[in-house]
């Protein structure tokens, strides 16, 4: 025998409960979220011997919560297990499988899963066990006694006797010693919804306050006005060790007082305490408002003023925070451009950095010499660490300098470039990026863009040329070069693009256009309408014909990026349309909208039968943009700008929306 299994049988049989007919159920038959459940009987004994409780519990709970949020075939006879192990008393983590089993509840609850057949074999098993649940309300153990609050009063929620179940918790409240314990009482059991938890409610007592206001507003709203929550929440008296709110210095308390993500509900409890807070609670206030920003553009707009203000505290990490959420909003910052400026001298690197990041974004000019700074030292990013996720990257910052200020940047661009190898770092390819959005202005760094045309990633360098433009034209021969020896078509075509763009020759682009046959992909199609731009119109319909049957011949793909550019540019009106609501309705990305929008307004009069999707965009709340950080406040502001201006392209004149 394999003495690792021979040690846990010696084990077992030391174990603390029968466990009785617990081999009698066919396992093997049985699922869990990583398979047959036939490990489900070694892990119950070993936590009954407790025997390696930590790795057995983690191994049930794994297997009992699959992923999608469902219930597994093998939850229900496991069930009557676990409370066995709950119900005695030498089994030393039985606080932990009274915690898992609360959370196992809480999913019976889901309505998802409501009539899925494996969750009402775990509701069956679980109402079969009412007597050993309801005990768990008289539990000596405190520890336990806490963690079944969660298990008892979800349990109440789907019990037909839930009555009892509410009566025994009330009762036990009167008695309970652990503040702890009263206080989380209240907030599970409205949490679950029970309106028996308002005789908790109805107890004076004053250390219990904000559990009771924050119980009854769970419940009811509008029956405890938000500022008399937060007062309670910030109140000098408050034990606030009893209240889990205050774990990391109320960090978390945002969350805790709005547990809902309603955007409204948590503005009316972000906006006192970014008045009223100090320390954690300030700072998690600030990235609640980032998260509530990234869903609502009215929330954005309420909470700058507040921001603008949070600029002058005297805490660091909390201006640090302000100036980041100001960048997240690019030139609705403007009115507090000269705070930020300030703040470039604050003399801590993070709030300096930050502001730089904020002004940045606003395209104020008082950013450069930071940034160029930056720039110099070459650094992956700038150095401080944010929790909204919109950190300033230095190619971002670069780039929306270098073409504002073409004349600063460029040449501390050109120094450093000069130095960069044949593969560049990451931070090195968005400064050449910043070089090509400079136009011909930005040319220069030539010997390190021959370097890198002549080496196995020419990408860069071909992003630069096509950039600048004729400024590179002496370099036309290099470029025709790489077009005839590359292997790849792609890249083939977009450095005959780039020739002919940079000496105005077009045999070269003929040639491999000719060579090529009908584009495969969206990539392809796509740089053939871009490279159909730089043909005499006799050879530019033809590459357009076949750009537009890729198009015709893949209406699936019509919610991707650069489908709009191509139709728009194929010159047929039915077809541009119909792929422009295809694109507002049903996008595979986010920027196509964006990019279907500025289509619209380069189509103009035309699309005023797509006036209704756009106006819709540009009226709605609710940002377009799911939010995944404050990045997707400047998308979304972006698709507003964008359909504001293909509004006015449709219908232009006075009466256009403004």
């Amino acid at each position: 025998m394999d003495p690792a299994r021979a040690g846990v049988l010696t084990v077992a049989s030391e174990q603390y409960t029968p466990l009785d007919g617990l081999d009698d159920i066919p396992w093997a038959q049985l699922r869990h979220a990583y398979g047959k459940a036939s490990d489900i009987p070694r892990r119950l004994r070993a936590l009954a011997s407790n025997w390696n409780m930590r790795e057995q519990l983690d191994g049930i709970e794994g297997a009992l919560f699959p992923l999608d949020g469902g219930i597994c075939s093998a939850s229900a006879p496991t069930v009557p297990y676990l409370i066995e192990l709950v119900g005695t008393p030498k089994i030393r983590i039985r606080a932990d499988v009274v915690e898992m089993l609360g959370r196992l509840v809480m999913r019976l609850n889901d309505r998802r899963w409501r009539s899925d057949p494996d969750a009402i074999a775990c509701r069956e098993a679980l109402l079969s066990l009412h007597d050993k649940v309801i005990a768990l309300a008289k539990e000596r153990n405190a520890n336990v006694r806490r963690e079944a609050l969660t298990l008892l009063w979800q349990y109440a929620a789907l019990s037909p006797r839930a009555e009892e179940v509410e009566k025994a918790l009330v009762a036990r409240d009167a008695r309970e010693k652990e503040l702890t314990i009263r206080v989380k009482s209240r907030l599970e059991g409205a949490l679950a919804g029970r309106t028996a938890v308002l005789r908790l409610a109805a107890v004076s007592d004053e250390p219990l306050r904000l559990a009771n206001l924050m119980a009854r507003r769970m419940l009811d709203r509008e029956s405890v006005p938000a500022q008399e929550l937060v007062d309670a929440a910030l109140a000098s008296n408050l034990p606030r060790g009893a209240y889990a709110a205050w774990s990391g210095n109320g960090r978390r308390l945002v969350q805790a007082l709005c547990p809902d993500d309603d955007v409204t509900a948590r503005m009316e409890i972000i906006r006192p305490l970014l008045v009223q807070g100090t320390g954690g609670v300030l700072a998690g206030a600030l990235e609640a408002a980032g998260d509530v920003m990234a869903k609502s553009r009215s929330a954005t707009r309420s909470l700058l003023p507040l921001l603008g203000q949070l600029l002058y505290n005297d805490d660091t990490q909390v201006r640090t925070l302000a100036a980041d959420l100001l960048a997240a909003v690019g030139e609705a910052g403007i009115p507090y451009a000269d705070r930020l400026a300030h703040l470039l001298g604050d003399g801590d690197q993070a709030v300096e950095e930050a502001a730089t990041w904020a002004l940045v974004r606003q395209g104020d000019e008082r950013a450069v010499p930071s940034v160029l700074r930056a720039v110099k030292e070459n650094g992956d990013k700038f150095g401080y660490y944010h929790a909204s996720g919109f950190e300033p990257d230095l190619g971002d910052m670069a780039k929306e300098c270098a073409p504002r200020y073409p004349e600063r940047v460029v040449p501390v661009l050109h120094a450093v470039l000069e130095k960069c190898g044949p593969e560049p770092t990451s931070v090195q390819y968005q400064l050449w990026r910043a070089l090509a959005a400079c136009g011909p202005a930005g040319y220069g760094a030539e010997d390190a863009l021959t370097l890198m045309l002549a080496s196995k990633r020419p990408e860069p360098a071909l992003m630069v040329f096509e950039g600048v433009g004729s400024a590179a034209a002496h370099l036309g021969p290099w470029i025709e070069a790489l077009v005839r020896v590359v292997d790849d078509e792609w890249l083939a075509l977009w450095a005959a693009r780039v020739h002919c763009l940079v000496t105005g020759d077009k045999a070269v682009l003929r040639e491999v256009l000719d060579g090529l046959g009908a584009p495969d992909d969206w990539r392809f199609a796509h740089a053939f309408v871009r490279s159909a731009a730089l043909l005499d119109p006799a050879e530019r319909a033809p590459v357009l014909a076949r750009a537009e049957k890729w198009v015709r011949d893949n209406r699936d793909r019509w919610g991707m990026f650069g489908v709009p550019e191509i139709v728009v540019a194929c010159g047929d009106t039915e077809l541009t349309l119909a792929v422009l609501a295809h694109a507002l309705d049903a996008p595979e990305y986010e920027p196509v909208i964006l990019e279907a929008l500025r289509a619209v307004a380069e189509l103009g009069p035309p699309a005023k039968g797509l006036r209704p999707r756009v106006l819709a965009l540009l009226e709605r709340d609710e940002r377009l943009t799911k939010p995944t950080g404050l990045r997707s406040i400047v998308l979304d502001d972006q698709i507003s700008a964008a359909a504001l201006d293909a509004l006015n392209a449709i219908d232009p004149g006075p009466t256009s929306r403004r």
